[in-house]
Formats: C-alpha cells, sequence, structure tokens
C-alpha cells in the first residue's frame, strides 16, 4: 500500500535538490548577468516549485485539477478569508519580529534587490508569482499529500515544508505559521483560490510597505536598518510585548472567524480528507524527511558563517 505522506516527503527533498541543481546551473550559464533581477525571480519560481510540483502530478497519475482542488470559491468565502487575513498580518509580523533579533530581514532584502527594475515587474515577482507558484506546490501538492493525517498535523507539515522552503532563518518562524494558515484555508474553503488569495494579500502589502519604508529610508540613509538585524534593548523588548498583545488579541479573534467559516461551509468541506480512520492513518517521518531537516540546518550554519 502506497504511503502518501512518506511519498510527499520524497517530494519536498527532491525540491530541495532541484533548487540546488538549478541554482548552479543558473550560476553556471551566468543568467543573472543578462536577465533582469525580477524576471529571474519569476523564472526561479516556476523552476524551483511548478516544475516538480507538476512533473509529481503527471508521473503519479494524479488528476491534477482534482488534487490541487481548483475550485470556485463564492464572494462570501473571498470576504471571510480576506478579513481572516488581516487578522493573521499582526501574528506573522510578532514572529517575523523576534526573528530579526537573530537574522538579517530576508525579505526586505529582496524587495530592495526588485526594486533596482521596473516596479510593475517587482510587484508582480513578489505579489503575483509567489502566490500561484507556492501554493500549487505546497498546498496544492504537499498540503494534499498528507490527506491520510489529521488535519492539524498536515497543516504543520505543510507549514513546516513550506518555512524550509525559504532557506533562511529570518523567514522560517512567520512562514510556518502563515503555511498552516493557509493549508487550513484551503481545508475550510475546499480550493487552492483561497490560500492563493490570502498569500497575495500578504506580499503584496508588504510589498507596498517595504516600498514605502525603504523610500524613507532612502532619503534618510538609513537604509542598512531595514535589512540588519535588530538591537536587542529596551525598544526591542517594548515593540515585543506591544506585538505580543495585539497579535494574541488577533489569534483570538481569528480562531472565531475560522470556526465561524467551517460552520458556513460544512457541507463543502471533503470529510474523505484529513480525518483518518486508525486502520488508515499513515506514518509522517521517513529518511527523506529528516534529511530535509539536515539540508535546513546546514544551510542555515553556512549562511551564519558568511
Amino acid at each position: 500500500m502506497i504511503n502518501d505522506s512518506k511519498r510527499t516527503n520524497n517530494l519536498v527533498l527532491l525540491m530541495l535538490f532541484n533548487q540546488i541543481l538549478m541554482s548552479f546551473l543558473l550560476i553556471v550559464f551566468n543568467i543573472p548577468s543578462y536577465v533582469e533581477n525580477n524576471i529571474l525571480q519569476m523564472l526561479i519560481e516556476v523552476l524551483f516549485f511548478v516544475l516538480p510540483g507538476f512533473i509529481y502530478l503527471v508521473v503519479t497519475k494524479k488528476n491534477i485539477r482534482k488534487t490541487i482542488k481548483l475550485n470556485p470559491i463564492s464572494g462570501k468565502e473571498c470576504f471571510y478569508v480576506f478579513v481572516a487575513t488581516v487578522l493573521v498580518k499582526p501574528i506573522l509580523s510578532f514572529f517575523a519580529l523576534l526573528a530579526s533579533a537573530f537574522f538579517p530581514n530576508a525579505a526586505s532584502e529582496v524587495i530592495i534587490e526588485s526594486l533596482n527594475g521596473s516596479a510593475i515587474l517587482a510587484f508582480l515577482s513578489i505579489a503575483i508569482f509567489p502566490p500561484i507558484c507556492e501554493e500549487f506546490f505546497f498546498r496544492g501538492v504537499v498540503f494534499t499529500g498528507f490527506k491520510k493525517q489529521p488535519i492539524l498535523k498536515a497543516c504543520i507539515l505543510s507549514g513546516l515544508f513550506f518555512g524550509i522552503a525559504h532557506m533562511n532563518g529570518n523567514q522560517l518562524m512567520y512562514t510556518l505559521v502563515g503555511g498552516i494558515f493557509f493549508s487550513y484555508l484551503m481545508y475550510l474553503t475546499n480550493s487552492i483560490l483561497a490560500p492563493i488569495f490570502a498569500h497575495f494579500i500578504i506580499n503584496g502589502s508588504q510589498f507596498i510597505q517595504s516600498y514605502s519604508a525603504i523610500k524613507v529610508l532612502e532619503a534618510t540613509g538609513q537604509l542598512e536598518e531595514l535589512v540588519g538585524t535588530m538591537e536587542i534593548n529596551s525598544e526591542f523588548f517594548a515593540a515585543v510585548l506591544i506585538y505580543g498583545i495585539i497579535s494574541l488579541v488577533c489569534f483570538l479573534v481569528l480562531l472565531k472567524l475560522l470556526k465561524r467559516l467551517k460552520e458556513i461551509n460544512y457541507d463543502k468541506i471533503d470529510k474523505t480528507e484529513f480525518n483518518p480512520t486508525e486502520e488508515e492513518k499513515e506514518s509522517e517521518f521517513n529518511v527523506s524527511f529528516f534529511i530535509v531537516i539536515f539540508i535546513y540546518l546546514i544551510n542555515i550554519l553556512a549562511m551564519s558563517k558568511l
């Protein structure tokens, strides 16, 4: 009997190897020197996530539309997703703030580099391509690959791999939380369009906020403050306290909102998935799972030495 959970772990490991291979080929053929940075970032999204996900679905002979849950969502669902995403934003910011005390702000570094070119291409490379490509892989393929796991465990595994794929310490915590959120939205709506929409809101708003901050800091000559690590002092602890309180309130409201969405969509949720019997439950760990964790940790250690 095929263990979809372990096969999904194998896929994530192959995705990481694919990232390493594609990065090597891009460097060997000197692609960054003659391809505009934002176009390159969009190409990377396709090569890193869409390509391995699509090949996996074809090789395993899965129905692509059914597997990735390319189903429509209603206007009411869009409204709930929008409000839920607004509520989760402060929570993600809280975890990003904590991480910034130990790791440079990787997301701002990417946005700064992207703004060296066209602002429109920068927006496409940050707010459009990642939500589509990354949700296709991590929710459409990876999350659904854990359908024989309880829903909470499936969300955590999908979120963990989503965080690891960013391959830096700064983004791990908030992308893990974001990945859990995106996965649960997909479960509640039975559609990949919900996490794509939420991902777009988060990346799009982050782009606008960072763009504005960059312009202000450029004018004052303080741009390095946006990308460096945070200094741990009384101001940092005050910010953590304030963001922590706001995040807690948002989390409690978010739980009520998601509970309401689950009630509204009760008949739409696929009860045959993420609700396994004792006989159907699969082991979620194999060698590939631990190799993925090992590769991530080695990468973080290597980056810390640079």
